[in-house]
């Protein structure tokens, strides 16, 4: 991936909070098991905790860096609010139905307590939280503030973390959508690490699978290189390619992006 930059850009003061570093693992009945996660947490990643306060219904685990905490929930998530973010799952057709079976939730978060953690490290910590929680007997599902994801697309997600790199597609959700006949993607996760928001849409020759794939090796760029794009730069594949990367008001999504062609 290559970025060459041709003009100034005056940077946004827009505040950053930083990603919110809690989800919901769905569980389709009430039951979980606390020895299990301490025990998954070691054997895949090598957490050991520091301290650990566990019961039936809450797991606090103590580190150098941060305060690990799964919250069992007995209930469903009240408004129906996971069924309605998995519509926009379109890569699980099984999202809304498997949402809306649920009987109870595992709330996951990370209380970062030092500064040895960044952003992206602290979100990395709370991916391999939330891997270890899938493994608990009824898990069907993970729900953020984009979607729900299917347990086997959350693991794939995860997988860069086997290589120190960022598990993008589990913080960056690449909605599709229309806008003005024309078929894309938004990013939907980029602000809270700093970034902008990507839209890429095509013409009718565009082909949608290809599309979907330069921009999720994009925000992987971006992301895993902690790279910031501007308006008046272009970026490309190649030396030759050089895509034009411009900053407007949205197309589908609030506040200004930046749009780049798919080709």
């Amino acid at each position: 991936m290559e970025k060459d930059s041709n003009t100034s850009y005056i940077e946004q003061t827009e505040e950053r909070n930083g990603p919110t570093l809690a989800v919901s693992v769905l569980l389709s009945k009430e039951e979980w098991d606390c020895v299990q996660l301490l025990s998954d947490l070691k054997n895949d990643w090598g957490i050991e905790p520091d301290s650990a306060d566990i019961s039936d219904i809450v797991a606090i685990i103590h580190t150098d860096d941060a305060m690990l905490t799964v919250a069992h929930m007995g209930f469903h998530i009240p408004g129906g609010e996971a069924e309605e973010f998995a519509r926009f799952n379109y890569l699980w057709p099984d999202a809304e139905e498997v949402a809306r079976r649920h009987e109870s939730h595992l709330f996951v978060f990370v209380d970062v307590s030092s500064d040895k953690l960044n952003d992206f490290e602290a979100a990395k910590l709370l991916t391999k939280l939330v891997c270890s929680c899938l493994k608990q007997k009824y898990a069907t599902g993970v729900f953020n503030d984009a979607t729900v994801l299917s347990p086997s697309q959350y693991v794939k997600f995860a997988e860069p973390l086997c290589d120190g790199l960022f598990p993008v597609g589990d913080w960056v959700w690449l909605g599709r959508a229309e806008h003005e006949g024309k078929s894309g993607f938004y990013t939907w996760g980029l602000r809270d690490f700093g970034k902008e928001e990507i839209e890429m849409f095509g013409d009718e020759d565009s082909d949608i699978n290809e599309m979907y794939c330069r921009l999720f090796n994009i925000v992987s760029y971006v992301m895993n290189d902690d790279v910031t794009l501007k308006p008046g730069e272009t970026i490309g594949y190649t030396d030759d390619e050089k895509l034009p990367i411009t900053l407007s008001k949205g197309w589908v999504i609030d506040g200004r992006t930046l749009k780049i062609p798919p080709r």
